[in-house]
């Protein structure tokens, strides 16, 4: 034995007698945790970990903090710069939402609140060998998601990444929240809702039933479409599959369990067809040219009178840094909560005022410990001579 005892027992301070009771950590009052019985060398190992953690996990954190917020000029980055603008939008679903933010937590203040619990464990282990074998356990089980996602069976040729990201295009750019409602339409795009309802009366620009007649005329097909649809159809009258698989569209299906949804009809089109209802070519040919020229279009020759802040969505001209500072300090004073919900008022959404209170709330929590963690590591070097 190397001396240390291989089992703890807890006394009852009434009785003076030893409980009854098994205990998974050691009490966490202060005299119990603070008692200066550690060895030596646990205390060295303990230190170890620290300067590890200070060099390696503290500024990965830091670097994947920023990369989550938008800020780097990483491929992941963007994706999360362009999801953010998604969410101001308020143009995503419910389980968007859901899984963006939880996506956000997994990178932030989880990672950095899985290494505090693990020191709070190594402060209360006496041996050193169990120090080594939690101090390696919390590797695993910070890095176990992330060998999952890199596996080649998980997403074979990043196709899923690449069809989500596509989607978040199309829902940055197109806003389909608004195509949906004709209010919405109208004001965002300065249309005068006569006009608009002297064109399409109260339709809006997704409906399934008109985009199925407008894909079947022949009339909304550019030249090379006009060619495929023909040699399609001679494709079919002949009876050559082949043929006819290189001049339709298939109904493209990742993976088994999408295909299982189609065949019971919980799905009805493929991952490129998600969007169907909004081929209403007839419809947009009415009000596309609609929309107002903005007044501030003028002023573009003349960059010294124009007034930028009048124009939503101008290109900031701070640094990323500071926009990450910006962001991160709007989080932990709640302004983004606020800006949250009143955009959800301001849509019509709110069912979703309550689901983007409780999302606001754990962003401000979980981005709270991923700013007081370094601080947390570096109080640590004087604690543990101190306590351990």
């Amino acid at each position: 034995s190397d001396g240390e005892p291989s089992a703890r027992f807890f006394v009852d301070e009434l009785t003076a007698e030893p409980e009854n009771t098994t205990r998974f950590l050691p009490r966490t009052d202060w005299d119990t945790f603070c008692n200066q019985n550690g060895r030596p060398e646990g205390k060295i190992l303990i230190t170890l970990v620290l300067f590890i953690y200070a060099a390696s996990v503290v500024p990965d954190s830091l670097l994947m903090f920023f990369r989550v917020s938008g800020g780097s000029n990483t491929t992941y980055s963007k994706i999360n710069s362009l999801r953010q603008i998604i969410w101001e939008q308020n143009d995503d679903s419910v389980l968007q939402q859901i899984g963006y933010k939880i996506d956000r937590y997994m990178n932030t203040g989880y990672i950095c609140l899985l290494y505090s619990i693990m020191l709070f464990i190594l402060f209360n282990t006496p041996l050193v060998l169990d120090l080594i074998l939690n101090a390696l356990a919390i590797e695993f089980i910070h890095r176990i998601d992330e060998e999952l996602a890199d596996a080649d069976w998980w997403d074979e040729g990043n196709r899923w990444i690449r069809a989500g990201t596509a989607e978040l295009v199309i829902q940055g750019t197109l806003r389909l929240e608004v195509m949906k409602n004709p209010k919405r339409l109208c004001k965002m795009y300065d249309i005068d809702p006569k006009e608009y309802k002297e064109a399409l009366g109260n339709a809006s620009l997704c409906d399934e039933r008109c985009a199925e007649r407008d894909e079947a005329s022949w009339d909304y097909l550019s030249e090379k479409e006009w060619i495929f649809r023909k040699n399609a159809e001679v494709a079919k009258r002949l009876d050559n599959d082949y043929a006819l698989l290189e001049f339709t569209k298939p109904n493209t299906q990742f993976g088994y369990f999408a295909g299982f949804l189609v065949k019971l009809g919980l799905r009805k089109s493929g991952v490129f067809n998600r969007y169907h209802a909004y081929r209403t070519w007839s419809r947009w040919e009415k009000i596309l040219f609609l929309p107002k020229i903005p007044d501030h279009m003028d002023d573009f020759e003349n960059k010294n009178t124009l007034n930028k802040k009048k124009i939503k969505g101008w290109a900031t001209e701070d640094s990323d840094y500071v926009e990450f500072g910006k962001h991160v300090t709007s989080v932990l004073l709640g302004r983004d909560v606020i800006q949250s919900v009143m955009l959800s008022i301001e849509h019509g959404h709110a069912f979703q005022i309550p689901l983007r209170i409780v999302i606001g709330v754990l962003e401000m929590f979980f981005y709270a410990i991923q700013v007081v963690f370094p601080f947390f590591i570096a109080s640590c070097f004087f604690i543990i001579p101190i306590c351990y």
